[in-house]
């Protein structure tokens, strides 16, 4: 990757030996295509995009210009491209719609219209997918987080009832206590017979 770098970079800075330091585009094109599919080829999307917006900029209103333009869409539409979206791609073929002399690529630029416009698509459709996605995973994990509190609501109501009985219980033996002890002692009572009083006159 290294040598294709520097041999892009070679060849676009000793390209005015064939022509690349003239002002006529037709002569510069050719070595300036080069270089980008080269900067391209070594995953140097935004230089080549780069060299290609400049060539469009200095070009502007020629055939080579509009070329330019027809090729920064491709390039903006690779996958490998992760500079670029389809958005990018749509904006280049819209300057390439309203440049002069841009019948040379006229049937592709309309085909990669088509290609922006429907991957633009199913970009959008995957984001709505992964939102939707996102979206019930939360309502789900808020519906098992309500379950559970939920639950631990009627185990701490049980615990309560639970407590609330054994203190009841707890209260309801102490009274039984308390009444059989006033039992016992009635019995006692009632066992021992009372002391007999004395009828006999003094003499």
């Amino acid at each position: 990757m290294r040598r294709v770098t520097l041999a892009t970079l070679l060849l676009a800075g000793c390209a005015g030996r064939y022509g690349y330091g003239t002002t006529d585009p037709a002569r510069q094109w050719p070595a300036t295509r080069v270089a980008a599919e080269s900067l391209a080829t070594a995953g140097h999307f935004a230089a080549a995009d780069s060299l290609l917006a400049t060539f469009a900029s200095g070009h502007s209103g020629t055939a080579q210009g509009a070329e330019s333009l027809y090729w920064r869409a491709v390039l903006d539409l690779d996958p490998s491209n992760l500079n670029a979206s389809p958005r990018d791609a749509l904006s280049a073929l819209d300057a390439l719609d309203e440049a002069p002399h841009n019948d040379a690529h006229l049937t592709e630029s309309h085909i990669l219209r088509r290609v922006a416009v429907l991957v633009s698509s199913i970009q959008r459709l995957a984001e709505q997918a992964a939102s939707s996605s996102d979206s019930a995973s939360a309502a789900d994990s808020a519906t098992r987080a309500s379950r559970a509190a939920a639950a631990s609501d009627r185990a701490r109501s049980k615990d309560e009832e639970i407590a609330r009985l054994k203190t009841e219980l707890e209260s309801a033996r102490a009274e039984l206590d308390k009444t059989k002890e006033e039992l016992d002692r009635i019995k006692k009572r009632l066992a021992t017979p009372p002391r007999a009083e004395s009828t006999a006159t003094p003499p």
